[in-house]
C-alpha cells in the first residue's frame, strides 16, 4: 500500500467560527459568533448519530469526526465550531498527533431539530 500523504485526504472545506466580545444594539458587550478562519482544507467522517424524540419534537445529534492541519487551528477551544454546507458543527474534543505534529482530530455534534 503506497504511502498516503495528509493533503489527499483533506477533501473538504469548512469555515473555522469561534465566540468573540461584541456590543449589541444597546452597546451591552455580549459573547457572539465571530469567523476566525475562512475556508481549511478538512476531511470529515461521520461517527454515529442518535435520535431523541418528545411528543413536540424530533432532534437528532449527529457526531462527525474533523481531520485538519494542525497549522490551520492554533489554539482549538469548546467555544469554537464549523460551518459546512450550511450545517453548524460544533467542538466536543480533540485529539493531537503527537508523534508528528501534522493534524488534529477534532470531535463534534451537529444538532437537527
Amino acid at each position: 500500500m503506497a504511502n498516503r500523504s495528509l493533503t489527499n485526504d483533506l477533501n473538504n472545506r469548512a469555515e473555522l467560527w469561534g465566540m468573540g466580545d461584541g456590543k449589541d444594539d444597546w452597546g451591552e458587550i455580549g459573547r457572539e459568533p465571530v469567523r476566525l478562519k475562512g475556508l481549511i482544507y478538512c476531511n470529515i467522517v461521520p461517527s454515529g448519530y442518535s435520535n431523541k424524540e418528545n411528543p413536540v419534537t424530533s432532534k437528532y445529534e449527529h457526531t462527525h469526526k474533523f481531520k485538519v492541519r494542525y497549522l490551520s487551528i492554533k489554539n482549538p477551544s469548546r467555544d469554537m465550531f464549523f460551518i459546512h454546507d450550511k450545517l453548524k458543527y460544533e467542538f466536543e474534543a480533540w485529539d493531537k498527533d503527537f508523534k508528528h505534529r501534522e493534524y488534529y482530530n477534532i470531535f463534534t455534534k451537529l444538532i437537527i431539530e
